[in-house]
């Protein structure tokens, strides 16, 4: 059986207790997801990126691997066409610069392709993940 979990933990940026309910949500992912299963899955908008420190925890803990390991940077936040059609300011950015969609995987999934895909009218670009079991 394969665990999947997806998530979309509140955005860090207003009031502090968004912050603090992101940041004890990424607590539940580091613990709640492994014990389900010895194979998962966790996917989504974690609105952060890879160097936030509650990410780099899920990682340094061991129960996580990063899918763009291997791949390079990633950015998926904000898609242009999102800025274009003014759902987002300002205007004048040139496109997505910030990597805060993932999907992480326990050490039994191998990540086998993983590319970011044109716009499709959300703020985010979206992404497309191969996994394989070992």
């Amino acid at each position: 059986m394969v665990a999947l979990d997806l998530v979309h933990p509140p955005t860090p940026i207003g009031p502090e207790a968004r912050l603090k309910a992101r940041n004890e949500e990424f607590e539940i992912f580091s613990t709640e997801l492994p014990a389900a299963s010895d194979r998962y899955i966790l996917v989504g908008d974690l609105n952060c990126t890879p160097w936030s420190p509650y990410f780099q925890k899920l990682l340094q803990n061991g129960e996580f691997l990063d899918s763009t390991d291997g791949y390079g940077l990633q950015p998926t936040w904000p898609a242009v066409s999102a800025l274009s059609h003014g759902l987002l300011r300002p205007k004048k950015f040139s496109g997505a610069v910030l990597p805060i969609d993932h999907c992480l995987v326990s050490r039994n999934i191998k990540t086998v392709e993983r590319r970011v895909l044109e716009p499709v009218g959300s703020d985010h670009l979206p992404f497309v993940v191969k996994l394989a079991l070992i």
